[in-house]
């Protein structure tokens, strides 16, 4: 190359570089901005739009974006510190609202939510089709949820990585919860209707009852009626709709503590699954010691969407102490049975099936098992159990060794 080449093509891109400078602000300000607000629904709010190099692309500091149905006090759907748009010089000169990557530093995206789960937080939506969608990393990022009556629920982590995907987005990410312990986070959000799935795995997840109560979407109820402490694979998946959000939770774990208290159970280094879906909680195959002895619930089932919350439950026990399982709730409807308890030495084991039905203030029980028991004086005690109008019917027979 020639030196007069040489200087032709330096004065040109010094023209060029300083035209940036000068033009590239207020475009990126008046034709991108206008045209992602109107092509996304949305209201834009940036502090300051700076120019960084020929390749680097332009740098949009303190971004805070509303959906354009959301009234003038409503806090903004998401925000970051720094917004960069890596489409290089002549791609964002020649297309300024459709860059090929964007980062956004310091993150945060807040959804908020009814006491039901109703989607409170308006959001964008695409219009057009096949619209033009970069490639989005988001640094330091992290997610509220609010729901009305409890505290927000917020996650965060390092990185987060969305791809287009049809007519939305795939994001995937990891991070690690100081309550809960390593995640991965798998989802899609789209536009058509407006959609947010998401799939949240922890293969050793640390659970512990006062936490659980702070997970939004699930009633409080359930975790009154049911506490878990200790280690489990957990799975969340969450379907954020406007009108309603499903969620649905699965545990898998063989060191458990597992506390049922209208039934008196508390069963400690239990195996077995957990499943929340929705207003229904099942346990299944749950193995553990409880009463003193070895402890089996096949299946259990607390509905709370029946009209009064039910609560079923088939228990097999073997070598349970007497004394604790005559001290139980559900045994209180044998006169003398408490009063027994401080006197009785010795086990048993059997099977029972139980229902609980959720009145206030006094649930009602209904109960039919059987078994045996061995006590001291070398008795060996067969023995029944039923509700018969209303109350707990025990019937014991004895007879020697």
């Amino acid at each position: 190359m020639s030196g007069q080449s040489l200087r032709a093509l330096l004065l040109f891109l010094g023209i060029l570089a300083a035209s940036t400078a000068l033009v590239r602000p207020p475009l990126m300000r008046a034709v991108a901005l206008a045209m992602a607000e109107k092509g996304l629904d949305v209201r834009v709010s940036v502090a300051q739009t700076v120019p960084h190099g020929l390749l680097e692309g332009v740098h949009l500091h303190h971004l805070k974006v509303w959906c354009a149905r959301a009234g003038e006090s409503l806090p903004p759907l998401f925000t970051a510190s720094r917004l960069r748009v890596e489409s290089g010089l002549m791609g964002t000169l020649l297309h300024p609202a459709r860059p090929d990557s964007v980062a956004c530093d310091s993150f945060h995206l807040r959804l908020d939510f009814d006491h039901l789960g109703k989607l409170l937080t308006f959001l964008p939506r695409i219009k057009g089709q096949n619209p033009h969608r970069p490639r989005i990393r988001l640094n330091d990022w992290r997610l509220t949820l609010g729901q009305t009556g409890r505290k927000d629920f917020q996650v965060e982590g390092r990185e987060c990585l969305l791809l287009p995907e049809d007519h939305g987005y795939r994001l995937s990410a990891e991070f690690t919860d100081p309550r809960y312990g390593p995640w991965r986070v798998d989802g899609f959000m789209e536009s058509h209707p407006s959609r947010l799935r998401l799939t949240l795995v922890s293969e050793s997840a640390r659970l512990h009852p006062d936490d659980l109560l702070d997970i939004p979407f699930i009633p409080k109820e359930v975790w009154q009626q049911v506490s878990l402490r200790g280690t489990a694979r957990i799975r969340l998946d969450l379907d954020i709709q406007p009108e309603a959000t499903r969620y649905h939770v699965t545990l898998d774990s063989d060191e458990l503590d597992i506390g049922v208290p209208i039934a008196g159970i508390q069963a400690v280094g239990v195996s077995g699954q957990a499943d929340v879906d929705g207003r229904v909680i099942l346990l299944r195959n749950l193995r553990g010691s409880g009463w003193g002895g070895g402890l089996a619930l096949p299946e259990s089932r607390l509905d709370f969407d029946k009209p009064i919350p039910v609560l079923t439950f088939r228990a097999e026990g073997e070598n349970l102490r007497l004394a604790d399982l005559m001290r139980q709730p559900w045994a209180q409807g044998f006169n003398g049975l408490t009063r027994m308890a401080n006197l009785v030495r010795g086990t048993a084991s059997g099977q029972v099936e139980m229902a609980f039905t959720l009145h206030r203030p006094l649930p009602a029980v209904d109960i039919n098992g059987s078994g045996e028991a061995g006590i001291r004086g070398g008795l060996q005690i067969h023995w029944k159990v039923k509700t018969e109008q209303g109350r707990v019917r025990f019937e014991p027979f004895f007879r020697a060794k």
